[in-house]
């Protein structure tokens, strides 16, 4: 078994947390700070209802992921 300690994004690790093969740790007093996410279209005008389903599927997986 190896050891480490890693700064990986929730999105990539999820799983093997869940899975047990990774394990989350907290280090007293130190916390990183969340970032955005972007979801880019070339411009605005070109916003319809598929690229809004799309954006609310893929805010949709992303909650369930990070559940």
């Amino acid at each position: 078994m190896r050891h480490g300690v890693a700064l990986e994004s929730r999105l990539d690790i999820s799983s093997d947390i869940k899975e047990g093969r990774l394990i989350e740790i907290k280090l007293g007093g130190w916390q990183v700070a969340p970032y955005p996410l972007y979801l880019i279209c070339p411009e605005r005008r070109l916003i319809d209802p598929l690229f809004n389903a799309v954006k609310d599927y893929l805010i949709d997986c992303v909650q369930n992921v990070l559940a």
